[in-house]
């Protein structure tokens, strides 16, 4: 799957933007074929049940979402059906955006 996420990445532009890792487990076996997307900055998700030969576009579609949403969480009224059928969870963003020394100091 990973190397169809990564063709799916490469043509439609989103590559540049998306780095593919594989990892050996995410826990969960009863819930096959995982991906997590991830940013420090943003609201990260597990998402789960994916189908291979059937899925990509619907990763497309959900990565476009994600990195349209403001920190990355889409709202609940946002959320396309598929996102709601496969996402196990969310985690905030281990980072927020530290005031400048000025700001600080002010």
């Amino acid at each position: 799957m990973r190397e169809l996420i990564a063709r799916a990445l490469r043509d439609t532009g989103l590559s540049e933007r998306f780095q593919i890792e594989g990892t050996s487990c995410l826990g969960g076996c009863n819930r096959r074929c995982r991906i997590s997307v991830a940013n420090p900055w943003r609201w990260s998700w597990l998402l789960a049940d994916l189908h291979p030969e059937d899925g990509v576009e619907d990763i497309v579609g959900f990565l476009r979402e994600w990195e349209g949403a403001e920190h990355g969480l889409i709202p609940k009224e946002e959320r396309s059906a598929w996102l709601v059928s496969h996402a196990v969870g969310r985690l905030p963003p281990l980072l927020s955006v530290i005031p400048d020394a000025e700001t600080r100091e002010g």
